[in-house]
């Protein structure tokens, strides 16, 4: 959804709004603290997204970024399931019987959705493709929810290789104002949470993404280098000789790649964003896969293209409390 993962949580009016690391966002998206505070129940926890919808109604991470200098963008918290309801700990029912509880009490008011439900992954995945989408996220239905754990019963499945790094180190730039930033030194975490050298990255960021990065890097200068093992020869400076400095491995980015080389390093990496919603503690090597094969379903990616479409709501707030008679 390329946006902010958030958990709401509401209890008599009163809305808090967490990152997974523990930030509070009550401030910085009070539209939806109000959307989510006048929701039909009286003590909920509710896991979502936070995103940003621009003119077009596509999503898009920059404008979640800089919303308060774009008086174009909508935003959404687009709830994906529920943890507690009114006194009732759901963490441990199935995802099958949490999903229709969460149709069936949620309301779409003002930036409020429900997250769409589909069986047939692969075309999911096709459509989220042909919308050049971030992807899809598969689910098994009988999973319970682990709080804190990286689990396989749920998948990210990317329209694109991407993964999350530490950043641990920066290199000075050529050709630019004295100690610029020219590259971003990039690690990941083991099985056993060694960091290990993974590559720079040196392109995908502008000058104004530049100066943030140097913003949120140099607090966190270190004199040696973070990783556990020596780094290859030239892996602590630029290719063009920039000084290199080396940081605490606490902020995380999001690179674009190619393809990773039998030693773990990146080919024709692309800078994306930082993430500020992701701990560094959850940075791990995604493994790769190939899709399935078709399980020969009738629906078409075509089809779930168009009911992708984001929603933007106009005009008065819709209320409509949706009642299940099986639960």
């Amino acid at each position: 959804m390329d946006g902010y993962r958030v958990l709401a949580f509401v209890r008599d009016g009163q809305v808090h709004l967490r990152s997974r690391g523990g930030q509070a966002y009550e401030e910085r998206y009070p539209e939806l603290v109000r959307a989510l505070s006048v929701q039909p129940m009286d003590a909920a926890v509710i896991d979502g997204e936070v995103v940003a919808l621009g003119p077009d109604g596509a999503p898009a991470f920059q404008r979640l970024q800089n919303r308060a200098g774009d008086r174009g963008t909508v935003l959404r918290f687009y709830a994906f399931d529920l943890l507690y309801l009114d006194g009732c700990d759901l963490r441990g029912c199935r995802l099958a019987d949490r999903t229709p509880l969460l149709h069936a009490v949620l309301a779409p008011i003002g930036g409020v959705e429900e997250v769409s439900v589909y069986e047939d992954g692969l075309s999911l995945f096709k459509a989220a493709q042909a919308n050049d989408l971030e992807g899809s996220v598969a689910k098994k239905r009988d999973s319970v929810y682990e709080p804190g754990q990286r689990v396989r019963t749920w998948l990210k499945i990317k329209t694109s290789r991407a993964d999350e790094f530490a950043i641990a180190g920066y290199t000075e730039g050529s050709g630019r104002p004295a100690h610029s930033l020219g590259s971003l030194i990039l690690g990941r975490f083991d099985e056993v949470g060694k960091l290990q050298y993974a590559g720079h990255v040196g392109t995908g960021f502008d000058e104004d993404g530049r100066q943030d990065l140097l913003r949120r890097l140099r607090p966190l200068a270190r004199n040696t280098s973070p990783f556990e093992e020596p780094v290859p020869r030239g892996g602590g400076a630029s290719r063009t000789g920039g000084a290199g400095h080396w940081v605490e491995p606490l902020v995380v980015a999001e690179v674009k790649f190619s393809e990773r080389t039998s030693d773990g390093r990146l080919r024709h990496p692309v800078f994306v964003r930082v993430r500020d919603d992701k701990p560094v503690v959850e940075v791990r090597t995604q493994r790769v896969v190939d899709p399935p094969a078709s399980d020969g379903s009738t629906e078409q990616p075509e089809q779930l293209a168009a009911a992708l479409a984001p929603r933007c709501w106009s005009g008065s707030a819709v209320v409509q409390v949706l009642a299940n008679e099986n639960l």
